[in-house]
């Protein structure tokens, strides 16, 4: 706790990762790590506090101003150096295009994102030399005998306690207790209970780990418009085309056909942080999990993006548009819409 105080906080904290009227950077650094200390546990064990420490000193030691953003080649020099000390954090090529496409969006990268992605898809084993390490750093000739390392704590009971799990960090509850919130105590027993409930009624009977795009929308709708559930809900009491671009671009979705993990869900659905529009939000406005309508446009792409080429678009053809000598049915050219290229760089005034 030492390191977290230490941070200066003399620059104004507006664009922070978290917000700073309810909670300062320690706080915000300790979910994060909880998070990802919950991950690394439904793949292996339990965080030591060693590592726990090195982990944020290598990160303190590049925001310096603790707003809990760096930038993304920041993160590469931060594998860098916890790899001399943790064999886990070598970013070979393979390993480097993988965190480019889960975090380089053109845009500074969150502490919370970090360690959301840090533990989940990593398999641990026993090294050569009896070392914990991770199956990719691994010489081809070893890959077929893997030896997992010994747990230093239980195996979640099934993958909808390791998602409850997430979800109750993000309601405040202290990582200690989260187990005895998840296993039926609490105040936020109802509201996590709820989570599952209305994802086992989209999986009709069968154990699905994952879930299509279009019903983890329609899950989120149901949260906030019938029971105002989940981050969506805190400033609105229907669920619109903003929301959809806003859980799209958190869970990384960026097509129509896209599944979603009950994990992937709890981590985004209640989590505090503020959104920040950046190039996920773009990606994913311009890509087919969001489909056009006259409410997205209205609601996304006039108030964000003004000046796009796109916006231009779709004005010409609604307004002053003609094949032919004719102009276009309403409904001709709102189907045309769903089709266009949605570029939203902007475009000077002719």
């Amino acid at each position: 706790m030492a390191q977290w105080s230490q941070v200066s906080c003399d620059r104004s904290l507006r664009d922070a990762a978290f917000d700073a009227t309810t909670e300062d950077f320690a706080t915000y650094a300790r979910r994060c790590m909880a998070h990802m200390a919950v991950d690394f546990r439904h793949t292996c064990g339990a965080f030591n506090q060693e590592y726990m420490d090195d982990f944020l000193r290598a990160w303190c030691k590049r925001d310096c101003e603790g707003i809990g953003l760096l930038p993304f080649t920041d993160l590469l020099e931060l594998a860098a150096d916890l790899a001399t000390k943790y064999e886990s954090w070598e970013v070979d090529a393979g390993e480097e295009e993988r965190i480019r496409a889960a975090l380089d969006h053109g845009c500074l990268v969150s502490l919370r994102q970090l360690c959301l992605y840090a533990e989940r898809d990593e398999v641990y084993a026993l090294g050569p030399e009896g070392q914990e390490t991770v199956q990719r750093v691994l010489p081809a000739h070893l890959q077929d005998a893997i030896v997992a390392p010994p747990r230093l704590a239980p195996a979640f009971a099934s993958e909808e306690e390791f998602g409850l799990s997430h979800l109750c960090l993000d309601f405040g509850i202290d990582p200690e207790d989260v187990e005895w919130h998840v296993s039926g105590g609490g105040k936020w027993n109802a509201q996590s209970r709820w989570y599952a409930e209305a994802w086992r009624r989209r999986c009709l009977g069968r154990q699905m780990l994952a879930l299509g795009w279009p019903d983890v929308e329609d899950l989120l709708r149901e949260a906030v418009e019938v029971n105002g559930y989940s981050r969506f809900s805190r400033n609105v009491c229907r669920w619109g085309s903003c929301s959809s671009a806003e859980a799209a671009a958190l869970l990384g979705v960026f097509d129509r056909c896209a599944l979603v993990s009950f994990r992937d869900l709890c981590v985004i659905a209640e989590a505090p942080e503020p959104f920040r529009r950046n190039g996920s939000f773009m990606k994913s406005v311009t890509s087919s999990a969001i489909r056009w309508s006259v409410q997205f446009h209205t609601e996304v792409v006039v108030p964000f993006f003004p000046t796009s080429r796109f916006r231009r678009q779709v004005s010409f053809l609604a307004f002053a548009g003609s094949a032919g000598g004719h102009r276009l049915p309403r409904r001709v050219w709102r189907l045309v819409f769903g089709f266009l290229a949605r570029d939203l760089s902007p475009q000077a005034e002719c």
